[in-house]
């Protein structure tokens, strides 16, 4: 990392995550790296026809291609590229597979929980939000790093809530409810006042909202309800009033979960609308961080489960726990491993073959290990077995009168015999003189395993010698502090 290291966040200009990780990046790397956001979808374009998207379906790729960013690849050539979106890396590998650039691949997963598209994507290297989301990624858990996801630098929890709710007059004995902008449609507005005006709790509600329309509804319906409300703008002056709250109502959508997660703070779900929606929704309750309510017509009923103390201690302390502060610092750490990563394959690498390149000939064996006569042995039991039912078939074939079809028979069942005796003259390192006369093959593989099974008890008693040895070293060391 002498020279400054290029770092790409494939993302888009209108959303806030895709800069908060652009602005997270470089402020921690500094001169160390040079952070770009660029937005792939400028050069996105579909299959012409449908047996072109037929194919790209057949294939399991994406049905669009991104000739352009191709091109800005080659022209910038970037060592890391973090990308949101499962396509994206597809994109990426699609361009590397076609002798491109392949910069280092990080997959951001703002989701709960790491799904098939994630886990099935080609990525170097995932950076998950949590713990709970990376225990869902067991089957990458070479590649997964739990840094958590930036939400904004406004997005983070209050040290002083009280102190916090009281220097904006909220009232002190409430529980304060944030209902996030969007969190209902419109037309659902007058069921959710419903709903707030029948929950037992003594709540005072905070809207955010994002349009001059919405506020002037607002501003109509809840005085009409008799509930103790204010309105905040959404944006960075509603951002302080998450970490006010003692539980957020609000969609599963990825940015609203990870503003939750860096305010650690309560979330009740509204009832999801789609899949992704139901995704999130699953997965958040799965963590223990937050429920989700099945309906608008019972969210009075949701309200009052999750603030009950016990359980919402239990969400309180769950949230605190999944929350990882500051991400910053590990999001730099993942991309110098992604750039020490990329020095390192290229220089292992040999790159392209310029024609016709010979890698291997044919030599004298090496010695067998355990291992591989393991693996000969079971190729040779294999071998036997099906020698022995092609010699069965072709003795059902000659009692059926099919005499063409024995010899077929006879003509496999001698292949098998002769690759099996190939390899067990390889067993026996190779001089076929070491079987005795008219030996059984059976015997001569028990022979086999035994002397593999042998060389394991060696190499076993041997490393327990050598645990033995460092216990008695750390024993005596210990003794003599």
């Amino acid at each position: 990392m002498s020279d400054r290291a290029r770092v790409w966040v494939l993302g888009s200009a209108g959303e806030e995550l895709d800069h908060a990780l652009r602005d997270v990046l470089s402020r921690e790397l500094g001169d160390r790296a040079e952070v770009e956001l660029h937005d792939p979808e400028q050069d996105v374009t579909e299959p012409d026809g449908v047996a072109e998207k037929l194919k790209a379906l057949v294939l399991d790729q994406r049905s669009r291609s991104y000739p352009g960013l191709a091109r800005r690849l080659e022209t910038d050539t970037p060592d890391v590229v973090l990308a949101a979106r499962p396509e994206d890396i597809w994109a990426l590998a699609d361009v590397a597979r076609h002798s491109g650039p392949h910069p280092t691949r990080i997959g951001v997963v703002r989701e709960p929980v790491v799904d098939t598209e994630w886990l099935r994507a080609p990525a170097d290297l995932l950076a998950v939000m949590d713990e709970h989301a990376a225990a869902s990624a067991r089957s990458r858990q070479g590649t997964v790093r739990v840094t958590g996801v930036p939400a904004g630098d406004a997005y983070a929890p209050e040290p002083d809530a009280p102190a916090a709710r009281a220097r904006h007059g909220l009232d002190p004995d409430a529980h304060v409810l944030l209902v996030a902008a969007g969190a209902v449609e419109p037309e659902d507005r007058t069921q959710l006042m419903i709903q707030l005006g029948l929950v037992r709790t003594r709540l005072e509600v905070i809207f955010e909202v994002e349009s001059a329309a919405e506020a002037d509804d607002l501003r109509q319906v809840v005085p009409a309800h008799g509930i103790d409300a204010s309105l905040v703008p959404a944006g960075p002056t509603a951002a302080p009033f998450w970490a006010l709250a003692h539980l957020v109502v609000t969609r599963a959508g990825a940015r609203e979960l990870t503003r939750v997660r860096a305010v650690a703070v309560p979330v009740l779900l509204a009832p999801p609308r789609i899949g992704a929606e139901q995704r999130r929704a699953a997965g958040l309750v799965r963590s223990g961080a937050g429920r989700k309510a099945d309906s608008l017509a019972t969210l009075a009923v949701d309200i009052d489960l999750a603030l009950e103390p016990e359980r919402f201690e239990e969400m309180v302390e769950r949230q605190r726990s999944l929350s990882l502060g500051d991400v910053g610092p590990r999001l730099a750490r993942l991309v110098v491993e992604a750039l020490d990563r990329g020095a390192a394959t290229s220089a292992a690498s040999a790159g392209m073959p310029a024609g016709l390149e010979r890698i291997g000939a044919k030599r004298e064996e090496p010695p067998a290990s355990a291992d591989r006569i393991d693996e000969a042995v079971r190729a040779a039991e294999e071998v036997r077995e099906k020698s022995e039912l092609w010699s069965q078939r072709a003795r059902l074939a000659r009692s059926h009168g099919e005499e063409d079809l024995a010899l077929e028979a006879d003509k496999r069942a001698a292949r098998h015999k002769q690759v099996l005796g190939r390899l067990l003259d390889h067993l026996r390192g190779g001089a076929s003189g070491d079987a005795a006369e008219g030996q059984d093959m059976e015997e001569e593989l028990e022979v086999v395993r035994r002397r593999a099974a042998g060389s394991r008890n060696v190499e076993e008693r041997l490393r327990s010698l050598e645990v033995e040895d460092e216990l008695r070293d750390l024993k005596e060391r210990l003794e003599r502090e």
